[in-house]
């Protein structure tokens, strides 16, 4: 990673359209702006049981922390068979209490179980459980100047979680750069009310967010 690169990325400009999008209400989050809807969905990671915390059929209306986490983090259509889903929220659930949650055992689990290496939505597993964690994705490598593995790689497994940690490094060589603590100031002062219910890297990650839509 070329942190000068990263950086020369991050307009003031943008950085304070992106934080303003945030502010803006939406239906699909029940009338409540994205970062409302983070903090709701990891209340309720820490009151209920999220491997049974699911609608019930043919209940479009009732929240749910499943219900709302597959709209929030955007997990498609592909993914929505009652089998992954089980498996998904069920490790979830058995792992949550670890401090220190392994993204590797995560990763292997879901693809013994799911049949695929779900490097996106493992990571926001792990996220959830550990909001000081990052979540990885195709943009935000890209973002980054990270290469994720070639879907074919005879080492795709270790290739996914090499990725993973040199995100985790990218993240914090960021967060030590002046033009990251400006981004997470500007935050905090158009959500004073969260100053430390949200991490630092969750933080940055909501302007990075926004700066892809």
């Amino acid at each position: 990673m070329n942190l000068q690169n990263v950086i020369k990325k991050l307009d003031d400009g943008l950085i304070d359209k992106a934080i303003k999008n945030l502010l803006k209400q939406q239906a699909k989050f029940h009338g409540m702006n994205a970062v409302e809807e983070y903090l709701w969905i990891q209340k309720r990671f820490k009151d209920i049981d999220v491997s049974i915390d699911k609608r019930k059929d043919g209940e479009d209306t009732e929240r749910t922390f499943q219900g709302e986490f597959e709209k929030f983090y955007q997990v498609g259509a592909a993914r929505k068979n009652l089998e992954w889903k089980n498996k998904f929220y069920s490790y979830m659930q058995e792992i949550r209490s670890h401090k220190d949650p392994s993204f590797a055992d995560a990763l292997r689990y879901m693809k013994k179980h799911g049949g695929k290496f779900d490097k996106s939505f493992v990571s926001k597993m792990i996220a959830t459980i550990d909001p000081s964690r990052p979540v990885i994705d195709i943009w935000v490598s890209d973002f980054f100047g990270l290469q994720l593995p070639n879907t074919k790689s005879k080492h795709i497994e270790t290739e996914i979680i090499r990725a993973y940690e040199d995100l985790r490094c990218a993240y914090v060589a960021l967060l030590e750069t002046g033009k990251a603590k400006d981004m997470i100031k500007k935050f905090d002062k158009v959500f004073p009310q969260y100053l430390n219910l949200i991490t630092p890297i969750k933080k940055v990650d909501f302007i990075l967010w926004q700066k892809r839509d």
